[in-house]
This record gives structure tokens, C-alpha cells and sequence, in this order.
């Protein structure tokens, strides 16, 4: 889905043209048609970013319903689907379901794409987070250690999203107490960021704002003092270069990002291609 703030307008703006979107599809092509199915996504996802998840539920559901009797249940677009409303029950709470989708598309993706395509790693890496947030660390371990050695093998060492699976791996090791193998996966991760993405980009303050958290833990209170420092500026820089393009109201939140970040996994229901 396209994100209405690049343009500036807020999702409750961006509400109605989504609508009529869907409205146009449903008549001109017909209530089951792939492009309905698509409207029908958008707008769930667009409900979710609204934090409005009744509303969003069922307009996901029947994308999913549409794409599954259209396109087949084992076609990349259904198991899209299922990613995006996993992700949707993930933020609901209901973690048993969403994993349950996840596991599905990721079944999908390994049969129709491969078990090395970069979606089958995004769905890992989808996964192992819900794993950890359902606290079985051992099997989010195990799926983002997948999701690296695919990246690392399709996309190569360097490209962004590795550098997404290294932070994201590094994280779970530090929530697991092991500072020691996590510090080289957060640092690799950063390094690779700074040069590819740039400082100020928000998965390179998130690997920094991460790392600052493992140099805290590990006592090294100047190193973390000075990461802490860097990452405040480069997050002040971001927001700034951003703001223009925002209405004085949408500033607000976009300002309180520059002490409310915590550490955390990178990578949302977005499918590589």
C-alpha cells in the first residue's frame, strides 16, 4: 500500500479516495475482481494505521476470501494476504491466529517461490518476531537466522534488508542475555546502514538506538552515552528533512519521536519482489 504521508495528508484525509476506489473497482470490474481485492487491502491497511482494527478486519478478510477463490490458495498475492492480516491480528493481541497466517504464507512462499526467494525471508522474518512477542525464542531465533542466510545468499551482505535481518537477530539476543554473540550482528547491521542508507535513516538510528541499549547492559556507559547522542541527532535531522512536507498538526507526533524511540525488530508486512 502506498503510504499517504509521503504526501502529507493524514490517513483520515486519504479515507474517503480509498473508498471511492474501492466503490469504482466493485462496480466497473465486479466485487471478486484481484483490483477490488487490492482497494479492499489498501483500505484495511490504511484503518489500521487509523488504529481503527474493527473496521480494518473485514476489508482484509475479504481480500483474502477474493484473492484465494480468484487467484488460488497458493498463489503469491493470497499469501500476501494472509501476511497483511496476520500482521493486523499481531496488533490485535490475537497472536495464535496471526501465526497461524504467517505460517500459512510462509508454506506458500517456500513452495511457490523457493525456499531462498527474499519474500520466504520476509515472511521469516515476520514470524520469528510474533515468535518472539509470543515468547518462544528459540524458534524466532531459529527463523531469523533463515531470513539472514537467505539475504545474505540472494540479496548479498551489503543490501539493506540483511542488514534488517542482522538488527533483527542481534535484538533477540540481547532480550535472550547473550551480549556477547549479539554485539557483532548490531554492529554489522549499523555499519552496513551508515554506508548504504545513511545515518539518519530510520533503521540505521533503530540499529544504533539498539546497540546503545546492548553497550548499557554491558556497563559500557561512555559508549552508550555517546550512541545515545548520535542517534538523538540523527533522528532530529530525519524528522526535520520530513516535516516540511507534514501539516503543523502531523509535526506533533513526528516531533515526539525524538525521545520516545525504544529498541526493536525492523520489517513490516511488506513482500520483496
Amino acid at each position: 500500500m502506498r503510504k499517504a504521508g509521503r504526501s502529507g495528508r493524514s490517513p483520515r484525509t486519504c479515507k474517503p479516495y480509498y473508498e471511492q476506489a474501492l466503490a469504482i473497482n466493485k462496480e466497473i470490474l465486479g466485487p471478486k475482481h484481484r483490483s477490488t481485492a487490492t482497494s479492499l487491502n489498501n483500505l484495511g491497511s490504511l484503518l489500521q494505521t487509523m488504529g481503527d482494527f474493527a473496521a480494518a478486519k473485514p476489508c482484509l478478510e475479504q481480500a483474502l476470501a477474493i484473492n484465494k477463490e480468484v487467484l488460488g490458495p497458493k498463489h503469491p498475492e493470497t499469501a500476501a494476504s494472509l501476511i497483511t492480516l496476520g500482521y493486523l491480528l499481531e496488533w490485535m493481541g490475537d497472536y495464535a491466529a496471526a501465526k497461524s497466517y504467517f505460517e500459512q504464507a510462509l508454506a506458500i512462499d517456500r513452495e511457490v517461490l523457493g525456499p531462498k526467494h527474499p519474500t520466504t525471508a520476509s515472511s521469516l522474518n515476520l514470524l520469528g518476531g510474533l515468535q518472539h512477542v509470543m515468547e518462544d525464542d528459540v524458534a524466532a531465533r531459529s527463523s531469523f537466522e533463515q531470513a539472514l542466510a537467505i539475504r545474505r545468499e540472494v540479496l548479498g551482505p551489503r543490501h539493506p534488508d540483511t542488514a534488517l535481518s542482522l538488527n533483527n537477530l542481534g535484538y533477540l539476543l540481547v532480550t535472550m542475555g547473550d551480549y556477547a554473540a549479539a554485539k557483532p550482528y548490531l554492529e554489522q547491521a549499523l555499519e552496513i546502514q551508515k554506508e548504504v542508507i545513511g545515518a539518519q535513516h530510520p533503521d540505521a538510528t533503530e540499529s544504533q538506538n539498539n546497540l546503545m541499549s546492548l553497550e548499557a547492559a554491558l556497563g559500557n556507559w561512555d559508549r552508550a552515552a555517546q550512541l545515545a547522542t548520535e542517534t538523538r541527532q540523527a533522528v532530529r535531522a530525519h524528522v526535520t528533512s520530513v516535516l516540511p512536507g507534514f501539516s503543523q498538526k502531523q509535526q506533533l507526533p513526528a516531533r515526539s519521536m525524538q525521545s520516545t524511540r525504544r529498541g526493536k525488530f525492523r520489517g513490516g508486512p511488506h513482500r520483496a519482489r
